[in-house]
């Protein structure tokens, strides 16, 4: 089983933690997370994202604009 690893380099305010090719984010409810799976590494999108401009990636900005509008009811 797969050891999960918390990167000192990550840069975004959702990114928890990660494995080879899965990445794990703060969910949209409290005490959830999301699992992104990619079939290969995850290491093009940790960087891109995760380690880089974190504002551009398409989970980060569905968890921020969620947070804008407020608590799903």
């Amino acid at each position: 089983m797969p050891h999960n690893y918390v990167s000192p380099h990550a840069l975004c305010p959702f990114y928890c933690e990660e494995q080879p090719r899965v990445i794990f984010c703060e969910g949209p409810l409290p005490r959830s997370s999301l699992r992104l799976a990619f079939r290969g590494s995850a290491g093009p999108h940790k960087e891109a994202f995760c380690r880089g401009k974190w504002q551009s990636c398409p989970i980060a900005r569905m968890l921020w604009d969620q947070a804008d509008a407020g608590p799903i009811i």
